[in-house]
């Protein structure tokens, strides 16, 4: 497998995880920064793409 899909491999697991995290949680303030997380995450993902194109 080569780094490029090793690096996609794991961001998709980061982002499982973290919808994971949301969906089981029951605190409001941390399911907002899981959201957070995601959303940083989601965005650096969409320019890393970009700049592989």
């Amino acid at each position: 497998m080569s780094s490029l899909e090793e690096n996609k491999e794991a961001r998709d697991q980061k982002a499982v995880e973290l919808f994971r995290l949301i969906r089981s949680e029951k605190d409001t303030e941390k399911i907002k920064k899981y959201l957070d997380e995601l959303e940083e995450h989601l965005e650096l993902e969409d320019s890393q793409t970009e700049h592989t194109k």
